[in-house]
């Protein structure tokens, strides 16, 4: 008779836990987020791209009076007025969005959207017109409100574009989602413990109610 031991079996590989942060939707996880801060510098550029496109020379227009010919040439901040206003409101905009959370950025970029198609309508309609927005300042130069000839120039169609461009941007910035915030293991334990000692946890409101009844809150 043969006395056999029977083989100790080899305890099985632990299985690698699950990392609480992965938890997250792979269609949510493929969507870029926006920070704050690349939020703001999406819309302080469109700010500064803005205010940058008024300074060009946007309308040229020639004139004949009694003394001869008159050329006068408008920049973006002549021909169009609502270029600066737009501007400083897309930068205080910006600014405020660094003040709160999502719910703020996303109010300031639609307040920028808003403010920068509003000014590439009014940008276009001034540029289909050149004539009608040069006229004001012929008539200020030489007192005559007749326009000869009236072009566009390149800078004009450049803003117009820039406009768009910012308005788009600011969209993109409204609708693209905030970092979500990473949960750890150690978030979810010290959770799961919370609420596992929370019907253990006594108010106390009813420690002093247990008090009067000659009770011991500290007994259970």
């Amino acid at each position: 008779m043969s006395d056999k031991t029977p083989r100790a079996e080899a305890p099985a590989a632990p299985v690698p836990a699950r990392n609480a942060n992965t938890n997250i939707p792979r269609a949510a996880a493929r969507l870029p987020v926006l920070t704050r801060a690349r939020a703001f510098l999406v819309m302080a550029a469109g700010v500064i791209a803005i205010g940058a496109s008024g300074s060009p020379t946007w309308i040229t227009a020639q004139s004949t009076t009694v003394v001869g010919k008159v050329e006068v040439a408008l920049s973006g901040f002549t021909a169009q007025a609502l270029v600066a206003p737009v501007a400083l409101l897309a930068g205080a905009a910006a600014l405020t969005s660094l003040l709160g959370g999502r719910a703020v950025r996303v109010l300031c970029a639609a307040i920028a959207a808003l403010a920068s198609a509003g000014l590439a309508i009014v940008t276009a309609d001034t540029l289909a017109d050149p004539a009608g927005a040069a006229a004001a300042a012929l008539s200020e130069k030489t007192g005559v409100a007749i326009v000869d000839s009236a072009s566009v120039t390149p800078w004009g169609y450049g803003a117009l574009a820039v406009a768009a461009l910012v308005a788009v941007a600011c969209i993109v910035v409204a609708v693209l989602p905030a970092p979500a915030r990473v949960t750890t293991r150690f978030d979810v334990t010290a959770r799961g413990d919370m609420s596992a000692n929370a019907p253990n946890q006594v108010s106390s409101a009813e420690k002093w109610a247990a008090l009067d009844r000659g009770e011991d809150p500290t007994s259970e």
